[in-house]
């Protein structure tokens, strides 16, 4: 109907509040989301959780105990049981499978979380998919992305 108003020469009556550029907010916006967020109750976490991260602030963090917690065993996978990878482990060289959209920072986080040694460096491979024959018929070995995680001579991981 606002069509036919413009051809007869009618005003509008309701005006639009002209909008702000996309992402930007005002700083009434602003203003009234930090409210909002300050009006929400906490997440009710389970106990276990906040008694574990009340725990760990309260210990240094050379001290903190080698815990495995549910994000690190997602991230970690499982260690990368090879011949490759068992000779690199004299090295000091310990390999992992790793969750795929995983990082380096994200991965050096975990290993000091889950076993307490801070990693010297980490190299990250991807392991493409391989089609394979089996039984005269053809299958995909799948992908997964591997980290080569470096520690110092005297940091040792006893994987089982």
């Amino acid at each position: 109907m606002a069509f036919l108003d413009i051809l007869k020469g009618r005003k509008r009556e309701e005006v639009k509040p002209r909008r702000l550029p996309r992402g930007a907010f005002s700083l009434k916006a602003n203003q009234l989301l930090a409210e909002k967020r300050a009006e929400k109750p906490a997440k009710n976490l389970p106990e276990t959780k906040t008694k574990e991260k009340s725990a760990a602030k309260q210990l240094p963090a050379s001290k903190t105990p080698a815990s495995k917690s549910a994000l690190a065993a997602r991230i970690l996978v499982r260690p990368h049981a090879t011949e490759k990878a068992t000779t690199l482990a004299e090295q000091n060289i310990y390999t992992f499978r790793v969750f795929p959209k995983a990082n380096k920072i994200l991965i050096k986080r975990m290993i000091k979380e889950m076993y307490g040694f801070e990693p010297v460096k980490i190299r990250i491979t991807k392991v493409l998919p391989k089609k394979i024959l089996s039984k005269g018929k053809i299958g995909i070995k799948p992908g997964f992305k591997k980290a080569l995680v470096y520690l110092k001579k005297s940091d040792k991981i006893e994987l089982v």
